[in-house]
Formats: C-alpha cells, structure tokens, sequence
C-alpha cells in the first residue's frame, strides 16, 4: 500500500486548517504545528501564546494567522513558523475564528459581546467595527469566493427569567459596510456550530439544547432541505463541507460522521475518541480530524467504504 493512502497520525489536535491548495495543514494544540502532506512531515512548531484555538491560512499561503481562545491574534510565517506580527489585543477579549480575506490584506473575526471587526493583516489596525448591542457571535464564515461572507449571531434574553431568543445568521457583501447586512432567521434558538457550502448557497447547522439535530438550511429560500439527528459530545459539534459540496462531516460523541448531500444518508463513521475538529482538504478531499488525544489524517481511499473506521487507540479497523 502507498504511504499516501495510509491514515496519518497528527498527534493532540484540537483544531485542524488546509492552506487553500490542500499542500499543507495546521493543526493547534498547545503549540501550533504545520504539515507537509507531500512530504507527510512536520516541517515546523510554533509557540506564539498560551491556548492557540483557530488558524488560518492566506490565500497564497505566505502567512498562517492564529487565535488564542484569549482572543489574542498573531501572525506567523506560512512557510517556517517565524512569529510575523503579535497584535496584543488581549482586550477584545475571546471569541470567534479568525479569517484572511481572499486578498491576504485583511482579517476578520468578532468577539463573543458582540463586535466583529476587519484588521489588516500587516498591523492588526481596525479597518471596519460593528457593534451588536445585547448580542454574542460565534462564528465569522468565508464564502469560497470570497465575495460573501456568514455571521452567526446569538442574542440574550433580557431578563433570567425569559427564555433565549432564536439565534440568526448576517449576510455580508465584500467590503464590509456598516449596517449593510442582511439578516437571515431560521428560528434555531440554540447553534453550537455551523459551516457554510462550498458554493455559498446552504449552510449546515448544528441546533438545540443538547446539540441534537443537524440542519442544511437554503440561503436563497431559507427553507430547510434537510435534517438528521445527532449526538452531541463534550468536545466539540464542528462541521464541515467537502470541495464538491457533496459530503458533510459532523463531529459527535466519540465519532465523525459523513453524510451526502442533498438527502444526509449516512455514509461513512470514523469512531476515535474525544473529536474537536474536521476538515476537508480542497485538493483532493483528504479529511483531517481533530481530537484531545489523536487527530488523523484521513486520504479519499480510506472513506469510500460504507463500514466503519475505528481509530480508538491509534489502532484501525474497518
């Protein structure tokens, strides 16, 4: 068997990131590590601060941005890991991922009270603010193109004693303007995660108190074109889309599950312990997988089977 089609181990991997040609991968746990998945390697480690919880890549794959749960944002060398810049925003506090838009000259994230800001990406200055009074958010997401951008909002009730209103979701045009959003409803009152289609027309939510249910809702329409049950699990509900928009990967308790689209028939489960984080290489398809204790890199081969995988104990079985 060729290595490439062996399963990689990847070691602790709490959140796992491709470079936008699917040549290498970040993978975060208490330090930041970089892959190159022709070589199957490690080529660097990075330390920028305590607690890295999200990367990403710029386009051409020069720099690699990385979020502290804090809310910290630094910037590294893409290539070698050499700390670029350290924006020292410990003050806004923690919050959401953090994205380059399609030109490499800007970043965007936003914070769990509420404000989501573009910073350029040479020296962390604000560009853009938007405050949501009353409001959390959980995630900013890119459009493939970039052109379009997804915000997902919580709101708070006004009083303990009031139940939580539904979330929703903001659809933004590139460039940001302020107050120039439109506002999407679909009457979810808790979302523990989301990930938008590769071709920006539907995006998959993981909803309810617990967690249980996935949904693809139809941005154009805002109908619902599919539901499935899930298991909500203590390390994470992350989702994601591969290239095609074909598949949905789901983390859930103690297992990643694959489901097609449209019809979300299950296809495929890899059963590993603690799962935190999963993504879709968009070269060929490849699926990272993060976990508390073993994270995997997955190749195409391994997941065309309808059996399941079993990745429990650095052991696989099918």
């Amino acid at each position: 068997m060729m290595r490439a089609a062996i399963p990689l181990k990847l070691q602790t991997s709490y959140s796992v990131v491709f470079s936008h040609d699917g040549t290498r991968l970040s993978t975060l746990a208490r330090d930041v590590w970089a892959w190159d998945l022709s070589r199957r390697k490690k080529i660097y480690r990075a330390h920028p601060f305590p607690h890295p919880f999200h990367a990403d890549f710029s386009p051409s794959g020069e720099r690699l941005a990385v979020k502290s749960t804090s809310g910290r944002i630094a910037i590294l060398s893409g290539e070698t890991g050499e700390l670029v810049s350290d924006f020292r925003n410990c003050a806004d506090g923690a919050g959401t991922n953090v994205l380059f838009s399609m030109c490499g000259q800007y970043l965007i994230d936003a914070t769990w009270r509420g404000r989501l800001s573009v910073r350029r990406a040479d020296s962390g200055a604000r560009e853009f603010v938007m405050d949501f009074p009353a409001e959390t958010i959980s995630a900013v997401h890119r459009c493939a193109e970039g052109e379009r951008w997804i915000v997902a909002h919580g709101r708070t009730p006004a009083t303990d004693h009031e139940p939580t209103p539904p979330s929703y979701f903001s659809l933004w045009q590139w460039p940001f303007r302020r107050g120039h959003y439109k506002s999407l409803e679909f009457g979810f009152p808790f979302i523990a995660d989301s990930s938008v289609a590769p071709d920006g027309q539907f995006i998959a939510v993981v909803h309810g108190a617990p967690a249980n249910s996935l949904s693809v809702i139809d941005l154009t329409s805002g109908a619902c074109v599919g539901s499935v049950e899930t298991q909500a699990g203590g390390s994470g509900g992350a989702l994601a889309w591969s290239p095609d928009g074909r598949q949905i990967a789901s983390v859930q308790d103690g297992v990643v599950r694959l489901y097609n689209f449209p019809g979300l028939a299950l296809l495929n489960e890899v059963i590993l312990e603690y799962p935190s984080d999963v993504a879709f290489s968009p070269k060929d398809s490849s699926l990272a997988i993060g976990s508390w204790t073993m994270g995997w890199l997955l190749p195409p081969a391994s997941l065309t089977t309808t059996s399941k995988i079993s990745l429990k104990n650095g052991a696989r079985t099918v």
